[in-house]
C-alpha cells in the first residue's frame, strides 16, 4: 500500500482496460440486417480456421485459441514462446483492401466511423500491452490469409524459429514481405 502523497510505479494496462467505450449500436434498419450482424463471429472465423488448417499442414502445434489469460486475447497464442497472433477481418479493422469496402456503410455513418476508430485504437492498445510484457505479436489480415494461407503459416513458422533471438521490427517486416508478397 502507498501512503497518501507518495507515488507508486506506473502500472501496465490490464486487459480489462482495453475495453474502449464504443457507441451504442443503433436499432437495425431491417430484420435482414439483424440476421447478417448476428452471423458475424468473434472467434473461429473463416480466416482463423484457414490459418489454423495451414499451421497444421506445417505440423505447427502447441497453440491455444483465444486464451483468456493472455492480455489482448489474441486469436492464436503460443504462450510458451510469448507469441500472439491476431487475425484481423479487413472490414472490421478497416484494412483498406478490396475486402474492407473502403466506404462506410450507407446508414448510421457516425456510428460506424466511431466503431471503426475504436477498433483501431483497441488494436494498438493490445499490441502495446503485449510488447510491454515481452510478447511478440503478428497481425495477419483476412485478405492475406485468403490469398496465401500457406505463406501466412510460413511467416508464423519463421517467427517461431526466431522468438528467442529478439526479432527486430525490420526483420519482422522482411519476414512479412517474404511469404506474402507486397500485399
Amino acid at each position: 500500500m502507498t501512503q497518501e502523497g507518495t507515488h507508486s510505479q506506473p502500472r501496465a494496462r490490464s486487459s480489462r482496460q482495453l475495453r474502449l467505450r464504443e457507441p451504442r449500436p443503433p436499432p437495425p434498419s431491417s430484420p435482414r440486417v439483424t440476421v447478417v450482424m448476428r452471423a458475424n463471429r468473434a472467434k473461429d472465423t473463416a480466416a482463423e480456421l484457414e490459418l489454423r488448417h495451414a499451421l497444421r499442414r506445417l505440423s505447427i502445434r502447441g497453440y491455444r485459441v483465444a486464451p483468456a489469460g493472455v492480455p489482448g486475447r489474441p486469436d492464436i497464442c503460443f504462450g510458451h514462446r510469448k507469441l500472439a497472433i491476431f487475425v484481423h477481418g479487413c472490414f472490421w479493422h478497416q484494412h483498406g483492401c478490396t475486402l474492407s469496402s473502403k466506404s462506410l456503410p450507407k446508414s448510421n455513418t457516425d456510428y460506424w466511423r466511431a466503431k471503426f476508430r475504436a477498433n483501431r485504437m483497441r488494436d494498438e492498445l493490445k499490441l502495446e500491452l503485449l510488447a510491454a510484457r515481452g510478447w511478440e505479436s503478428i497481425v495477419l489480415w483476412e485478405c492475406d490469409i485468403r490469398r496465401n494461407p500457406s505463406g501466412c503459416a510460413s511467416l508464423v513458422a519463421s517467427v517461431l524459429m526466431h522468438t528467442g533471438d529478439q526479432i527486430r521490427s525490420q526483420d519482422l517486416h522482411t519476414l512479412r514481405a517474404g511469404p506474402l508478397g507486397d500485399g
